[in-house]
């Protein structure tokens, strides 16, 4: 009976840099609109985001998330990693404040679909952020050789 080998691939978390591209421009794209549909609220969405609303009105909410996504849109025209990484930290933000408020008001019951949408796009929009920033700072020991400090 032959035996099989099985070669580990090459393939390794992060290789695939025009995907990760079309998702960081998507992720603020949909930020942009959100904060532009925030801007003029409907009287539906108004109810639902009344806890939130408690906090600020909703259109500055809207600022907000059209603030991140420009942060972030200006970032990538300047090629400007760190200014790209608080883009997605501002959407996080963002997006994570309006999911607790949503939260508040539906609980684990119906329309609890909403404020988990709005966690899973801070989770994302944190995580590039995050991933953003290690990526720099990677890049910045191995160009100056400097050995990184154990915790």
């Amino acid at each position: 009976m032959r035996s099989i080998r099985l070669r580990r691939g090459t393939w390794q978390p992060g290789q695939a840099f025009g995907v990760l591209l079309i998702v960081q421009i998507g992720a603020l794209l949909v930020c942009l609109i959100r904060g532009l549909d925030y801007l003029r609220p409907d009287d539906d969405a108004s109810s639902l985001l009344s806890r939130v609303q408690d906090s600020a009105p909703l259109t500055a909410w809207g600022a907000l998330f059209i603030a991140a996504a420009i942060t972030g849109a200006i970032g990538f025209i300047g090629r400007w990693g760190p200014v790209i990484a608080i883009g997605h930290l501002m959407a996080a933000l963002s997006y994570a404040s309006v999911a607790f408020g949503l939260f508040l008001v539906t609980g684990i019951g119906p329309g609890v679909r909403t404020p988990v949408g709005l966690a899973w796009a801070a989770l994302v929009h944190g995580s590039l952020g995050v991933s953003i920033f290690a990526v720099l700072r990677r890049r910045e020991l191995i160009e100056t050789k400097t050995p990184p400090e154990r915790a």
